[in-house]
């Protein structure tokens, strides 16, 4: 779900996992979701809202603040090579396959978030000094050609990489 995304998919998923908490008899997201923010979300920074699986709803509502939050904790929680596997990588495969290229190899690893007027994406950059930075960029409510806001994250972005 991370780097290649099937909205589909991840809400069949969530509907799964009901499965295996509380009665089995029942599918419930509202289950799983409560489940999840008491037992995986709690601590970040930012309260959770959400709603659903899919991820395309826009009631689903969270900070950029609680995502890098989040991140931190993968990063504690997670091997850095196997995390970095996960997630789709700058001019290698996934979303990010298109940007941010290097000959020396990925220093973007990330997951996007695209609905009209709203591109929000979220990750891992590596600095020419070697630091691995977490980032969450959310443009919400945008009238700006997608493209154009696109090209300013990358800019932003290669900029953090170039001058840390």
């Amino acid at each position: 779900m991370l780097r290649v995304s099937d909205n589909f998919l991840a809400e069949q998923l969530l509907l799964m996992c009901s499965t295996k908490i509380g009665s089995h008899d029942s599918l419930s997201t509202g289950r799983v979701i409560r489940y999840a923010r008491k037992n995986f979300l709690n601590g970040l920074p930012d309260p959770v809202v959400w709603v659903d699986g899919s991820g395309l709803s826009r009631l689903n509502l969270v900070t950029p603040r609680t995502l890098t939050g989040l991140l931190l904790r993968l990063h504690q929680e997670v091997p850095e090579r196997r995390l970095l596997s996960l997630l789709a990588a700058g001019g290698g495969q996934g979303t990010l396959r298109k940007r941010y290229h290097d000959a020396a190899g990925p220093w973007v690893w990330g997951k996007t978030g695209t609905l009209t007027n709203n591109l929000n994406m979220c990750g891992y950059l590596r600095t020419k000094s070697g630091w691995l930075v977490a980032f969450s960029f959310m443009n919400n409510n945008h009238v700006a050609e997608s493209g154009a806001m696109r090209n300013e994250v990358e800019r932003v972005l290669r900029q953090v990489r170039d001058r840390l």
